[in-house]
């Protein structure tokens, strides 16, 4: 998987189907791995995504401290990216 410029490797651990995700990564150069856990949840209006990250040593893989910034960024990316094939499909 790229991230930005860097490659991670990424193992499964866990698929709870249509509740759950569980991931662990780590950066193919050699670093922290990082277990990531996706949790979809009902809400009150909705769906609720939660995201949680637990890295070895409390810093992200890249050596910075944890922001939930990061994953804001990259599910938002990941939505653009869903909207725009949906988008496309209709053309």
């Amino acid at each position: 998987m790229a991230d930005g410029g860097d490659v991670w490797q990424v193992r499964v651990d866990e698929v709870d189907i249509a509740r759950q995700l569980r991931l662990t990564w780590w950066p193919e150069a050699g670093g922290r791995t990082s277990e990531i856990t996706f949790t979809v949840e009902e809400a009150e209006r909705g769906t609720r995504l939660r995201v949680r990250e637990r890295v070895s040593g409390g810093v992200s893989p890249k050596g910075r401290r944890l922001d939930a910034s990061m994953w804001d960024e990259r599910l938002l990316g990941l939505e653009l990216r869903c909207l725009a094939r949906a988008l496309l499909a209709h053309c």
